[in-house]
């Protein structure tokens, strides 16, 4: 969904004759950008509150408070009752991290085209193929392993293991949050040299 949204929101105006006009307003290039950037994030947070609400406010309707039963590579872990909020809490501010991560990637790439369907596939491929690429044990991929943004987006399963592994979630965070910037770095440096035609 993130993908599908914020890949269309620059080359969405580029395909319909409008981005050439938006540019028109005294705005700028970069607070333009800022502003679809903001619009993206605003966008993953608002999907994020929706999943939080179903995933955790359901879930204490359907089965009422109580411990939780995980069941991770350690074995199962019991996480106590007082204890469920803040780290779903938690989770969702890395789910939202990582999705930030993906919106920046789908931006960038709606930033170098001129319709919706490319930036919307390519954000897909990149993931599958970072997926995909992190599931093979082979020792010629280790050296761009820490550099694949798709090999730390599923820690904040991490914030249900006991104990929570606290150094790789802030650092997972860490490179996550370099992505989305350079990400934008690269949108803004493209968008602004961009010559607008349409």
């Amino acid at each position: 969904m993130v993908a599908l949204v914020t890949g269309d929101l620059i080359s969405g105006e580029a395909a319909m004759g409008t981005l050439r006009y938006s540019l028109t307003k005294p705005i700028g290039r970069f607070k333009f950008i800022s502003a679809k950037w903001i619009t993206a994030m605003l966008y993953s947070l608002g999907i994020l509150l929706l999943l939080g609400v179903f995933a955790y406010g359901l879930s204490l309707v359907i089965f009422g408070p109580g411990d939780l039963l995980v069941l991770n590579a350690d074995g199962l872990v019991v996480i106590r009752d007082a204890e469920l909020f803040w780290r779903f809490m938690a989770a969702f501010v890395f789910a939202f991290i990582s999705l930030t991560t993906v919106a920046s990637l789908s931006l960038m790439l709606s930033a170098f085209s001129n319709n919706s369907v490319g930036p919307i596939v390519l954000t897909m491929v990149v993931i599958i193929v970072f997926t995909v690429i992190s599931s093979f044990e082979m020792s010629f991929f280790d050296p761009i392993m820490p550099f694949l943004f798709t090999n730390h987006m599923g820690l904040w399963r991490r914030l249900f293991s006991d104990p929570i592994p606290t150094a790789e979630i802030l650092r997972s965070a860490g490179i996550l949050v370099l992505h989305s910037l350079v990400f934008f770095g690269i949108t803004q440096y493209h968008f602004k040299n961009k010559d607008i035609i349409e």
